[in-house]
């Protein structure tokens, strides 16, 4: 029953969020559905909050303008490679090769290791890091003493930014959904994504 809950809510999430780029942005991204699901004899009826949402660049330009430096760089870099925060947060020069413009993540939920091509906007954050020196060891967006950022601590900056900004129900993984939004628009197939 896990599986076929988790499938459908997959669907809802996708068929959400192809729905609202075809008919345009949210006016509020929340949607309260109940669901049942029939297994082995067994209804069972949950309550999904879907919530699809994304930057429009109005939004995006408001929340930068609200984020301290470090935070802009990680937001500007979420929306240019559709990474999600763990895979920012974890990421490390060795798995960035700029000759050739790519990302190679290792750790992902289904164990494959992918290598992502960056594109303009990607690199200039990644030049700009460059300009602080690094070895290969350390991370690309690592905290005051050059460790691992921690989750809360972008959390806490991330929504006091949201709040500055005045952007309503959106959450970082969010920033994923404004990646992928923006591929959509300009004629990238669901296929590709």
């Amino acid at each position: 029953m896990v599986d076929e809950t988790a499938s459908l809510e997959q669907t809802l999430l996708l068929s959400r969020m192809l729905f609202s780029i075809r008919y345009g942005p949210r006016q509020n991204n929340t949607d309260k559905t109940r669901i049942t699901v029939q297994s082995r004899g067994l209804a069972v009826t949950r309550r999904y909050v879907m919530s699809i949402g994304w930057l429009s660049f109005e939004e995006e330009e408001r929340l930068l303008k609200a984020s301290p430096k470090w935070l802009q760089e990680i937001i500007v870099f979420a929306i240019s490679t559709g990474l999600c925060q763990s895979e920012i947060l974890d990421l490390k020069w060795s798995q960035v090769d700029i000759d050739r413009r790519t990302v190679t993540i290792s750790e992902q939920k289904n164990h494959d290791v992918d290598t992502l091509p960056l594109n303009g906007t990607a690199m200039a954050v990644l030049r700009d890091r460059l300009l602080n020196g690094f070895d290969l060891d350390s991370y690309v967006f690592p905290n005051t003493i050059s460790t691992r950022k921690g989750n809360r601590d972008l959390m806490k900056a991330f929504y006091v930014a949201l709040k500055k900004s005045g952007v309503r129900n959106f959450r970082f993984h969010d920033l994923r959904h404004t990646f992928a939004t923006r591929l959509i628009q300009s004629g990238v197939d669901l296929y590709t994504l």
